[in-house]
């Protein structure tokens, strides 16, 4: 009798054992579960329907280093770059154009009329001055500086308090007009025409219009 209750109890204890470890694995499977489960929840949450590594599929941090590293590549390698704006060509405001032929036509045609945009002024006109000067039609824009809409200035540039954006509003949250590149074009009667020139320096709000750029300027 007492040897069947040791057997009985032992037997009970060898279950507990057994269930103990049941779940310890259970616990520690759902752990592991759980941490899986919140891992892959983040990477939906930061990564839904992107392929890293893959251009106009990745994550908007991926696409966001990859547009500025293009932005800051230079494309083309220019056999007659000259450096203009700024303090003789050096420092903020200075900007650097290709002046070979197929890119400048004034090379070859004194009277052609080079246009160009130039958005995001920053109160250093030095750029847009010196295409000016050069017999360009330049158009500067920027909506934060206090200069008169239409203003022209001394050297020929043309200022518009207008801002580039991807939609067309007549005041957004800082009370600024903007304007896609397309209407622009449009507005100023230079549909049609080349821009020679597109030099785009600002905080680009409202996405900066670059899509509208990229769509229409292709």
């Amino acid at each position: 009798m007492l040897l069947r209750m040791l057997r009985n109890q032992r037997s009970v204890l060898l279950k507990g054992v057994v269930a103990l470890l049941v779940m310890a694995v259970f616990i520690c499977f759902n752990l592991e579960a759980t941490l899986m489960f919140l891992i892959q929840t983040k990477h939906a949450l930061f990564h839904e329907k992107y392929q890293d590594g893959i251009p106009g599929l990745a994550s908007p941090l991926e696409e966001s280093d990859r547009l500025w590293e293009f932005a800051h590549t230079m494309q083309y390698k220019c056999e007659n770059p000259k450096r203009i704006g700024g303090d003789n060509g050096v420092g903020d405001g200075s900007y650097e154009i290709c002046l070979e032929s197929k890119h400048w036509p004034l090379t070859t045609d004194p009277n052609y009329k080079c246009l160009v945009y130039s958005f995001g002024v920053g109160d250093d006109l030095s750029f847009d001055d010196a295409l000016a000067k050069m017999g360009c039609e330049v158009h500067s824009f920027d909506p934060s500086m206090n200069w008169e809409d239409g203003k022209v200035f001394p050297s020929g540039v043309t200022f518009h308090k207008i801002g580039i954006s991807q939609w067309d509003i007549e005041k957004d949250e800082n009370g600024w007009k903007m304007r896609s590149l397309k209407t622009l074009l449009k507005e100023l009667g230079h549909s049609g025409r080349i821009i020679d020139i597109l030099k785009v320096d600002t905080d680009a709000p409202m996405g900066g219009g670059f899509e509208d750029m990229v769509r229409y300027l292709r």
